[in-house]
């Protein structure tokens, strides 16, 4: 892994800045989630291949599928109103 140059650095944080700062401003959590998404794209600069962090979020791996079929009563709760 060769290090990052500072160009490599400087673009990736004034990126997460700038996504920062419209999240801050709209308060909306797709823009959080973009911020968060550019980050993560910053720090992977200092890490090695096999401990990257933004493929994971590429993925959906952080993602379980509920299962609300085991929460629902499967009988009326109040009997026949």
């Amino acid at each position: 892994m060769t290090p990052p140059t500072i160009a490599e650095q400087e673009d990736a944080f004034s990126n997460y800045l700038r996504l920062k700062d419209i999240a801050d401003r709209t308060r909306d959590l797709n823009d959080a989630r973009a911020a968060g998404h550019a980050w993560l794209v910053y720090l992977d600069l200092f890490l090695p291949d096999e401990k990257k962090l933004s493929g994971a979020l590429d993925r959906g791996a952080n993602v379980e599928t509920f299962p609300v079929n085991r929460t629902r009563p499967t009988t009326k709760i109040f009997g026949d109103r």
